[in-house]
């Protein structure tokens, strides 16, 4: 018996000394392969943001500046059965990348139902981190959101955007709904003088 359990042992022990080196670490012979690490984005500045908005196929008009710099970007695309017009630019301490559209003018003679304005104002307090505001020397009611001009990519620049546009679609859907649900309303403005 002891002749066959002597065999047995020395079997065992050579597979764990032979399975503990296999574990151990080897040593490369030669370099490992390393993968290129993909871009994590970057911040963009005025023409780097037009090339990638012109990328993802949003065909941006250039605005410019009093000096003719380009200053920012006017869009205008189609979202399911919505045409899109917006403006986007990049804060002055290039910081931010902005992005506004008009939902609604104010037209003289044109009454607008209480219940529409108020409609306004409670969903400015659902769409953070938009915003929306009135420009009083276009009578405009605008829509606004800024985003951290950093580690910009095509993919998140065209989710942020797309993002807008649902919250743009949100309060023009609510405030339309309003407008027609009632007859109370704010008189429209009065002629400039």
């Amino acid at each position: 018996m002891r002749s066959t359990i002597l065999p047995l042992v020395a079997t065992l022990f050579a597979f764990t000394v032979t399975a503990r080196a296999e574990d151990a670490p080897k040593k490369p012979s030669e370099p490992a392969k390393t993968e290129v690490a993909k871009p994590v984005g970057k911040k963009v500045n005025i023409e780097e943001l037009g090339e990638m908005l012109d990328g993802l196929g949003y065909n941006p008009k250039p605005t410019k500046n009093k000096d003719g710099n380009v200053d920012g970007y006017n869009l205008e695309f189609q979202t399911g059965t919505w045409t899109m017009r917006m403006f986007i630019d990049i804060s002055d301490n290039q910081s931010e990348i902005c992005v506004s559209a008009q939902i609604f003018k104010m037209v003289e003679g044109e009454d607008v139902p209480m219940a529409a304005m108020l409609e306004l104002l409670a969903e400015n307090g659902l769409v953070f981190p938009s915003t929306v505001y009135y420009v009083k020397s276009t009578k405009q009611f605008r829509v606004y959101a800024s985003y951290k001009n950093e580690k910009i990519t095509n993919g998140n620049l065209r989710t942020k955007l797309d993002g807008f546009s649902d919250t743009v679609k949100q309060v023009v859907t609510k405030f339309n709904q309003a407008k027609q649900a009632t007859t109370d309303v704010v008189p429209a403005p009065a002629p400039a003088r």
